[in-house]
């Protein structure tokens, strides 16, 4: 009788206990809109490529840096009688640029407070052309194209960027034509630019070739997509991996003081992902978004972590599952490019919506498709 009371005994608590873990609270994902403002002939202000938490101002509003992409573009062609893929340009003058803006807590309201355009380090605009065509050591860019489909000049100085973080005084920006790293004062100018050793055949104001040679095969449109800024490293992201890598994406460690990479890190993807979204640091963790380019609850855009306090150079880094974007609600954008977090663990993230446009150029128009519907949505979630 007494094993027969242990053991109902037994079985009432492992049931109590499994009771408790379902009943566990789950985080509850909150959403905020930006609100509607455009940059030319209605095409929306909202292509957010990246993310930053700058901390409280003296009202208690959060502060969020984020930035465009190198400006809008239809949809990517290849055209028959050159046999290389154009990519149509809506406003070929365009300058990125950082967008910071406050996000209220408590009444959810987001709101811009600043816009300011990059420049070259002697001033002049930063454009977003790419760079290169492609040669036998390097995968180049596409070719930039107007809405008609006439041929635009290069721009080795163009810069298409994709994440941002701050380090002392200055802002880095990890960008895909090189791929590159950036180095811009506070006031949006260009100090530095970090490109693969051989990447230009002469010297260049300001270029420093330090990072490995290999990064310039990656894929077309695939180069650094997310950065983060820990204490006394930058971690900077390719988006996919390198054609003969696998699953594995490069992930780089950098020391912003001495002006190197200090190690070489092989991040595996998930087979469900070809691409990362962004990095973050959270205490001693990486915290990385890997995604499709799907929407709906069979997509996926889910968040892993990865301990930094022991890697080694060459390694593929062990990582934890932290949050699966789509299960929590998030499942509507295609691309979830920016990832934020306070010292509290409460992470933010944002989609880009590629400035309102969508798909190909209209043939009979030669304008691009703007779809009104789409909107970068800010969310966030307690870790």
């Amino acid at each position: 009788m007494k094993k027969l009371l242990y053991l109902l005994y037994l079985m009432s608590a492992l049931l109590l206990m499994t009771n408790c873990r379902h009943h566990l609270p789950v985080a509850k994902l909150k959403l905020a809109e930006f609100p509607p403002d455009k940059i030319k002939d209605g095409l929306a202000m909202e292509a957010f490529s990246g993310l930053y938490y700058d901390g409280l101002n003296d009202q208690g509003e959060m502060i969020f840096w984020t930035h465009s992409d190198r400006g809008p573009n239809a949809e990517s062609f290849k055209d028959h009688k050159t046999k290389l893929i154009h990519r149509p340009f809506v406003d070929p003058g365009y300058r990125p640029r950082w967008i910071k803006f406050t996000y209220n807590p408590r009444t959810q309201q987001i709101q811009y407070i600043d816009e300011i355009l990059l420049a070259l380090p002697n001033g002049e605009p930063l454009t977003g052309l790419p760079n290169l065509p492609a040669q036998k050591s390097r995968t180049g860019d596409e070719t930039p194209v107007t809405l008609r489909n006439q041929k635009l000049n290069l721009d080795p100085m163009g810069i298409d960027p994709e994440g941002i973080c701050k380090w002392g005084s200055y802002i880095w920006m990890g960008e895909e034509y090189g791929p590159s790293l950036l180095k811009f004062d506070l006031n949006g100018k260009l100090v530095k630019r970090f490109v693969p050793q051989g990447y230009f055949s002469r010297q260049r104001e300001g270029i420093k070739e330090v990072l490995p040679e290999k990064l310039m095969t990656r894929k077309l449109n695939r180069g650094f997509e997310g950065i983060a800024c820990a204490q006394d490293k930058l971690y900077v992201g390719l988006q996919s991996p390198l054609p003969t890598y696998g699953n594995n994406t490069i992930i780089l460690e950098f020391d912003p003081i001495k002006e190197e990479v200090t190690k070489v890190l092989y991040y595996p993807l998930e087979k469900e992902a070809d691409k990362l979204g962004d990095l973050v640091i959270f205490k001693n963790q990486l915290l990385v978004l890997e995604q499709n380019s799907e929407t709906g609850p069979e997509s996926f855009h889910r968040v892993f972590g990865v301990d930094i306090s022991n890697l080694n150079h060459g390694a593929i880094v062990p990582k934890k599952p932290i949050i699966d974007l789509v299960k929590i609600g998030y499942d509507f954008a295609d691309k979830v490019e920016g990832l934020a977090v306070t010292e509290a663990g409460e992470l933010f993230f944002v989609n880009d919506n590629d400035f309102g446009l969508t798909g190909p150029i209209d043939p009979a128009s030669h304008k691009a498709v703007i779809d009104n519907s789409k909107k970068s949505v800010l969310g966030h979630i307690q870790l």
